[in-house]
């Protein structure tokens, strides 16, 4: 299975997730997971695409991750 299928695959199943790596000056910012599976390990921020009800939609990719940097 190609790499496109995968996604097209996991779209239709809405496994989506997006992710973000802030640097500045040359540092990443990381999160702490506060939760299991993996509490107290740091990680990238990221995580679900959610359905927009007013706008009946999903979220993009770049619409995700900022809300997830911005709940973290």
């Amino acid at each position: 299975m190609s790499i496109e299928q995968r996604i097209q695959q996991a779209e239709q199943a809405n496994r989506v997730a997006s992710f973000i790596v802030p640097v500045q000056n040359r540092n990443i910012f990381l999160t702490e997971r506060v939760k299991d599976p993996y509490k107290g390990f740091y990680c990238v921020t990221g995580g679900k695409r959610v359905f927009l009800e007013q706008e009946q939609r999903y979220e993009t990719p770049e619409e995700t991750a900022l809300r997830e940097f911005c709940e973290e």
